[in-house]
């Protein structure tokens, strides 16, 4: 400890005699304490002091500033990116009173605090889709087609809701990506737009919407061809990464990711401390494009990438993950003369592609992420292993589970989870292929290894079935699972459930709420669901479900989006 930190402590505790209140303490003296803790690495008690003085004084600059480091130091990138915000609207100079505090400020001022350290869970819905009062909630449905596979809504900063789902007429069509927006709470939305029709009539695939510090949105998703059917949120099916960003009010030409030189597969969305947005995707490289004719598919997507989305444009690219160069036919032919020929296992490509791709940016600014890998799919059959689900740190690759050799488990609709919580710890969840009982299950991850589970979702019986399940991080380091379960498959009338969950950040869940309490022969099936919550505070759930009212009974294989607000 330097001298100035030991001045410093002794000032304050005088300050803090017995009869002296802290409120008697300047902003300035709580921002030097902070700074003083930051230093020692004692982030919370950083996050504390720091938060002191910006309530006192709400330009403070540069405790806005630190408080954001106090907050990546636990791994609360969310009240990092925020407290960044703060900092950068704060003037350069400070005269008279300070001002009241902005509900923006309160939030994050609030955020992180008491036991829970974050900010109070929304109020969540109760059984049978009634809202948190008990009201039955009134689902808007964005769709009009009824041939939905995915969609995705966004809270914005402003108050405002974002919504994106894929949609085709018939089976005849290729599926297109269309985007809806509304600024009175969900009441109401904005005439459909199509942002994925370019006249080539490829297939858009599962798509996310997300925020950058600058307020722009961005709708990430991948074209692909019409047959394929095996990809979703894991990305299996080779095709076209693009995104398009809408900045003040107008939407960007799509901005194409990856292109047939460098096809894309798996992709993946992460925020990072200062706001910024960053996508990660795999790719089979040129090289391999070349040695194959052209050709590919997803155990050929061996290059992993990152990129920070910048407008219409990426910036900051770096690969963080490369096989190791295909000779060229030159290079063959000249190691040939030599006589020294290049061995055919090292002039084609690797099967080693990377799919089921869950980015996560870590406080330092490392790029982890969390993937399936193909094993050893190569060599004599008792040298060969199953699938292993995958950990990349930032610079080594864990193993951390392999699946059974030869199996196919269709994980590309449900791949598992990567979350952080408020208190930077890493969860991965993942749905068990070999359970006693089908359940959903959360495991913290320490040095590239799984812990001990805890189930979140679970069927009552061996004899259910998780049909389809997504989690999401939900602002302050919550974290929120949906998933639709068949109370018994084996039933001669199957019918299905919604069920949510939702973690207090501290890695306890509350008992799962089931939505939809249907009964036996209604044969509505909700197929895809995910949720959020908005500026307000409020629970919302984007759901592809059957026709009609909120999933009511499913009229042949028709799905529509709904959006419902609890």
């Amino acid at each position: 400890m330097t001298i100035r930190h030991a001045l410093s402590y002794l000032l304050l505790a005088l300050v803090c005699l017995p009869g002296a209140r802290a409120a008697d303490r300047t902003a300035s003296e709580w921002f030097d304490q902070g700074l003083d803790q930051l230093t020692d690495q004692k982030f919370a008690d950083a996050e504390a002091s720091l938060k002191e003085a910006c309530r006192l004084e709400p330009r403070y600059k540069e405790a806005w500033s630190a408080l954001a480091k106090a907050f990546r130091g636990q791994g609360k990138a969310d009240l990092a990116a925020a407290a960044l915000r703060e900092a950068s609207l704060a003037p350069t100079q400070r005269t008279g009173a300070p001002p009241a505090l902005t509900d923006e400020q309160k939030q994050v001022l609030g955020a992180a605090a008491g036991a829970g350290g974050g900010k109070a869970l929304p109020d969540l819905p109760k059984p049978d889709g009634k809202t948190a009062d008990g009201q039955p909630v009134k689902p808007v449905r964005l769709s009009a087609l009824g041939g939905c596979q995915y969609a995705d809504t966004l809270a914005a900063r402003d108050g405002s809701l974002h919504a994106v789902f894929n949609e085709r007429a018939d089976s005849s069509h290729a599926y297109y990506l269309y985007y809806r927006a509304s600024s009175d709470g969900g009441a109401t939305w904005s005439p459909a737009k199509n942002l994925s029709d370019d006249e080539s009539g490829r297939t858009a695939s599962y798509a996310r919407l997300a925020q950058d510090a600058a307020g722009r949105i961005y709708a990430v998703w991948k074209y692909m061809a019409v047959n394929d059917v095996i990809d979703g949120p894991g990305g299996y099916a080779t095709g076209q990464i693009v995104f398009r960003c809408l900045a003040n009010g107008v939407w960007s030409p799509p901005v194409n990711v990856t292109d047939p030189a460098t096809p894309g597969f798996s992709w993946s969305l992460t925020t990072a401390a200062d706001g910024s947005l960053h996508l990660l995707w795999s790719q089979t490289p040129a090289d391999a494009m070349r040695a194959m004719n052209n050709w590919t598919f997803f155990q050929y997507c061996n290059q992993v990438v990152t990129a920070r989305l910048e407008g219409n444009g990426l910036a900051a690219r770096r690969v963080l993950i490369t096989p190791k160069p295909l000779p060229t036919e030159a290079e063959i032919a000249a190691a040939d003369a030599a006589g020294h020929p290049i061995p055919g296992d090292d002039r084609r490509p690797r099967r080693e592609g990377i799919l089921n791709l869950q980015a996560m940016l870590r406080a330092d600014g490392t790029m982890a992420f969390l993937g399936e890998h193909p094993g050893v799919a190569e060599g004599a059959s008792d040298q060969q292993t199953g699938r292993r689900l995958v950990f990349w740190d930032g610079q080594t690759l864990h193993r951390l589970y392999e699946y059974e050799k030869y199996q196919s488990y269709p994980t590309w609709n449900d791949p598992p989870a990567l979350l952080t919580d408020t208190r930077g710890e890493v969860h991965v969840l993942r749905a068990p292929e070999k359970i006693a009982v089908p359940c959903i299950r959360d495991y913290t991850l320490h040095e590239g290894r799984l812990g001990e589970p805890a189930s979140v979702i679970e069927c009552a019986n061996a004899s259910g079935k998780i049909v389809s399940w997504h989690a999401v991080a939900l602002p302050h380091g919550r974290m929120a699972v949906m998933a639709t379960v068949c109370p018994d498959r084996n039933a001669g009338s199957p019918y299905f459930d919604l069920y949510l969950t939702v973690s207090d950040g501290q890695g306890i869940w509350w008992p799962p709420i089931n939505l939809t309490n249907s009964k036996p022969g209604t044969g509505g099936q909700p197929m895809f669901a995910t949720t959020g919550v908005s500026a307000l505070g409020r629970l919302f759930a984007t759901i592809i479900s059957g026709d009609g009212a909120y999933l009511s009974a499913t009229t042949g294989a028709r799905q529509n989006a709904l959006f419902v607000q609890f």
